[in-house]
């Protein structure tokens, strides 16, 4: 029978057997974070039926059952995130087929498949010290990805990371020791179940430190600092699984741990307040930037912000919004940053004026840019436009109006600089700087991955009620941590 612990063991065996693989072949490397996610994905989707028909699956570590042992948790809400995870990254491994990483080569795919190992790993581990564990594995490795080129601006940029990842692991290092100092367990139905037992001021203390420590990987204001200049410095197909799986296993941290360990109820005021500040602080910055990569790094602070607000709200519509805009964010930015790779290769700058007419030149890529710019901006047909909807709704019927009216405004700003971007890639003024651009036919497996996430953007936008009805499932059991704690620790253990 197949396991979710495939979904860790897979990328692990290959991550470090990626030197071996080159003695083989110097090439077979390359491939190895495709053949490594194609199978993740196989795994994935062979569970879904015992998902199904279980509720949950949790796998229990040597034997030892919850709340004493470790255990994996692959339920509704955390096979879902895995799945985004695992989709943009078989995405960024068929763009690696035709991209040259920065020496050493097998450095660059070890650290690559560890990167979505991690994250992974924190979205489907049951137990708190454990997704610690795996944080560490991705921001270790999400650290020397964003420095790999060794240049003046990447090193800075990494060390900036460093700094404020270090501080982030501490600080949810320190918020656990307060749990597991009061509590004595780490099982995450465990502490949920006996969360009252702590004294109220600890409590306030611990979810303080978890909040703003997970908040560095969500690229939550203000500890988002890393995120513009990561997001500029590092190798496109890295900046694609930063915004892709990195974000998105830093927003699954919180909600899971706030909704489930928690109670998200007597702490949602400070998700709210501190998305609505992480979202217009984004979209404004994102206003005033040249740079495209830059301006898409503060458009995806934006998009954290509103997914923040979504879980803030604590409304089943809500939630269901946050799940679906954070899988719509990921494919849409992944996109994105895949195209604008492409749009600006051999060009060697990559500001608005650099790439004005780009959309002359090569023309299906700057299409392929504009499918998930659209659906990022929440027009219909496009499958963002759903999740937006469900936020703004769920946030007014939960009497949060001035909220979902300061999340429209930034909506509104980012037409605005959107409008700007677009205005300059189908300019009828061609810059002079493309006269070097390597032209998109050479890169046939890079452009067939964009197609199919393209695709499947629109398929979504058109007909989403598939993937609402397993969202929802998830939305259901973190909005009742009572069900969760139920299927773990009262019996449901398979």
């Amino acid at each position: 029978m197949v396991s979710p612990i495939l979904l860790i063991a897979i990328p692990l065996f290959m991550a470090f057997s990626v030197p071996l693989w080159g003695l083989i072949w110097k090439k077979l490397p390359r491939y190895i974070p495709f053949a490594t996610f194609g199978m993740t994905i196989a795994v994935l989707v062979s569970l879904l039926p015992q998902l199904w028909a279980k509720g949950v699956i949790s796998v229990v570590i040597a034997g030892v059952k919850p709340p004493f042992g470790i255990n994996l948790v692959f339920g509704p809400f955390g096979a879902f995130f895995a799945l985004i995870i695992q989709i943009v990254a078989l995405a960024a491994s068929i763009y690696l087929f035709e991209y040259e990483p920065p020496e050493p080569a097998e450095k660059f795919y070890m650290l690559f498949i560890l990167v979505v190992l991690g994250a992974t790993g924190m979205v489907l581990t049951g137990d708190i010290f454990n997704m610690f564990v795996f944080l560490e594995i991705t921001s270790i490795s999400s650290y020397a990805l964003t420095a790999i080129r060794k240049d003046g601006h990447s090193a800075e940029a990494g060390f900036k990371y460093l700094l404020l990842g270090s501080l982030g692991s501490t600080l949810f290092l320190f918020g656990i020791a307060l749990i597991y100092g009061s509590l004595g367990t780490l099982n995450m139905a465990d502490i949920g179940a006996r969360i009252g037992e702590m004294n109220p001021n600890l409590l306030a203390a611990a979810v303080i430190l978890i909040l703003i420590g997970m908040g560095v990987e969500a690229e939550m204001l203000p500890v988002n600092g890393w995120v513009p200049d990561a997001y500029q410095a590092a190798p496109v197909p890295v900046v694609s699984i930063f915004s892709g799986v990195v974000a998105k296993a830093g927003i699954y941290a919180l909600a899971r741990i706030l909704y489930t360990i928690i109670g998200l109820e007597s702490y949602a005021s400070l998700l709210l307040i501190f998305g609505i500040l992480t979202l217009l602080a984004g979209e404004l910055a994102a206003l005033r930037q040249k740079d495209v990569r830059r301006l898409l790094a503060y458009s995806s602070i934006g998009q954290m912000g509103l997914i923040m607000l979504a879980f803030g709200t604590v409304g089943f519509t809500a939630v269901i919004g946050g799940i679906f805009h954070a899988f719509n964010h990921a494919l849409a930015k992944a996109l994105m940053f895949f195209a604008l790779g492409i749009m600006a290769a051999g060009v060697g700058k990559w500001d608005m004026d650099s790439l004005e007419g780009i959309g002359r030149v090569k023309p299906y890529t700057t299409l392929l840019f504009t499918i998930g710019l659209l659906s990022t901006l929440g027009l219909p047909m496009f499958s963002g436009f759903w999740s937006k909807l469900l936020i703004i709704i769920g946030m007014v019927n939960a009497k949060y109006t001035v909220y979902a009216s300061l999340a429209l405004f930034g909506s509104a700003v980012e037409v605005v600089y959107f409008a700007r971007l677009l205005g300059k890639f189908y300019s009828s003024k061609i810059s002079n700087n493309l006269k070097d651009a390597i032209p998109e036919s050479k890169k046939i497996f890079s452009l067939l991955g964009m197609t199919f996430i393209a695709i499947f953007i629109l398929a979504v936008g058109i007909y989403p009620d598939a993937l609402v009805k397993w969202i929802a499932q998830g939305a259901y059991i973190l909005l009742n941590k009572a069900t969760y704690i139920g299927m773990i620790i009262g019996g449901a253990i398979q």
